[in-house]
Order: structure tokens, then C-alpha cells, then sequence
């Protein structure tokens, strides 16, 4: 006989996983000087890039979080779909959810920093698979 687990507490066994791993990781970069301390704020610290690069989204509408930056007045997600074409949207916070449904392929995307200086983010990648959008 094999034990089921309840969806629920094998979703909160993955959640608590993740946020362990988390914390370990930013330990380690902290520990191996990988944060740079001039810009690390506690908000800078807590916000992850996402969709990280080579990340399959499993949304149709991909939602994207990064670092704040101090000064920001506005950020804009400047996203290039798989035939070439880019989209941008604006928005003060550090996320944003796309407001459409995307189609399948590979996307680029980077944000852009308005502020006391003008500054952009480095390009990420991650691809939307029809397998995951069922």
C-alpha cells in the first residue's frame, strides 16, 4: 500500500522547500559578496528575477518581478515575442503582470529604470510551451 499526499500539503511541502532554498541561496550570495551592497536595500534584497532565464512559464499571461532599484520613478518591461516584434508596458512598481495572453515560443525581456539616472537590466530569456498552457 503507498501513502497519497493531499494536493494542498504536497503544494505547501513545495512552498516551504522553495522559501528554504531562498534563504540558503541569498545566505551564499551574501557569505561570497554575490549582492552588491551599494544598491541592496531590504526591498532589493526580497524581489527575485522572474521568469528567470530558461524558465518554461506555465501561465498564458507571464508575470515578472526584479530587484527595486532606489530612485525609481517608473520601470517599463520592454518584452520581444518569438517573431521579433517588442511590447513595452509601464509601471512604478517592481512587477508586472502582462495584460494579455501571450502565444508559444521563446520571449526576451528587460526592464528599463526611470529615475535619477536611466538605466536598463540585463536581458533575460524564458519560453511559453503550449504542453503547459493546457
Amino acid at each position: 500500500m503507498t501513502a497519497r499526499i493531499h494536493p494542498k500539503t504536497a503544494a505547501a511541502i513545495a512552498a516551504s522547500v522553495l522559501v528554504a532554498g531562498s534563504a540558503i541561496a541569498t545566505h551564499a550570495a551574501r557569505m561570497h559578496g554575490w549582492v552588491r551592497q551599494a544598491h541592496a536595500d531590504r526591498s532589493t534584497l526580497m524581489a527575485q528575477v522572474l521568469p528567470g532565464d530558461r524558465a518554461t512559464v506555465l501561465s498564458r499571461a507571464p508575470a515578472f518581478t526584479w530587484p527595486a532599484v532606489s530612485g525609481a520613478e517608473r520601470y517599463t518591461i520592454a518584452l520581444t515575442f518569438p517573431d521579433g516584434h517588442t511590447e513595452a508596458r509601464s509601471t512604478r512598481g517592481n512587477w508586472f503582470a502582462w495584460d494579455r495572453p501571450v502565444p508559444t515560443g521563446r520571449y526576451r525581456w528587460q526592464v528599463l529604470v526611470a529615475g535619477r539616472a536611466r538605466v536598463s537590466g540585463d536581458p533575460h530569456w524564458f519560453v511559453v510551451d503550449e504542453a503547459v498552457r493546457s
